[in-house]
């Protein structure tokens, strides 16, 4: 329950909205240029130091849930700050990370339901073309979850965010 409701991760969503009011006028822009390298400094730093203290990262260790998740959505809204810049940094300026951050939301938000489903239905013939790829070569890896929902997300993308964006002007209060 702490790993995935929604309720619990509420401060991450909330970071993320205020990353986004922020990046969206000058005095929280200002504010948020003079926040994010301490931000993100004090973040990855104690995410470090929990690390350490708990031997990894557990969600079954309770600091982890606890503190990890919350500073992991730090150092990420502070990420999210820094490549929203009108002039981010050259090394996030780059066609891939911009189209992976596009399909990103879909891959979160829709891929448990998918996936149930994916596995429900589909589950003996992907054991099935799991066995026959081992028998075929002995370095074939199972069946991987994270390429379907890699192109559930593409999908979604393609056909439902890109052209409901493309509303946003016409829908957006004036």
């Amino acid at each position: 329950m702490v790993y995935a409701a929604t309720i619990c991760r509420a401060d991450a969503l909330a970071m993320g909205a205020l990353v986004a009011l922020a990046i969206r006028s000058d005095v929280g822009a200002r504010a948020s240029r003079r926040a994010v390298r301490p931000a993100f400094a004090m973040s990855i730093g104690l995410l470090l130091a929990l690390m350490v203290f708990t031997h990894g990262m557990n969600r079954n260790n309770a600091p982890h849930p606890e503190w990890g998740y919350s500073l992991i959505g730090i150092a990420s809204a502070a990420f999210v700050a820094v490549a929203a810049r009108p002039d981010p940094p050259r090394a996030l300026d780059n066609r891939v990370l911009r189209f992976s951050a596009s399909t990103a939301t879909a891959s979160i938000l829709a891929h448990p339901p998918i996936k149930h489903a994916v596995h429900h239905f589909l589950e003996p013939q992907l054991e099935a073309m799991s066995e026959a790829r081992r028998s075929r070569r002995t370095d074939a890896s199972s069946w991987a979850w994270p390429r379907w929902r890699s192109w559930f997300a593409l999908i979604s993308w393609v056909v439902l965010e890109k052209p409901l964006l493309g509303l946003k002007d016409r829908l957006a209060p004036r």
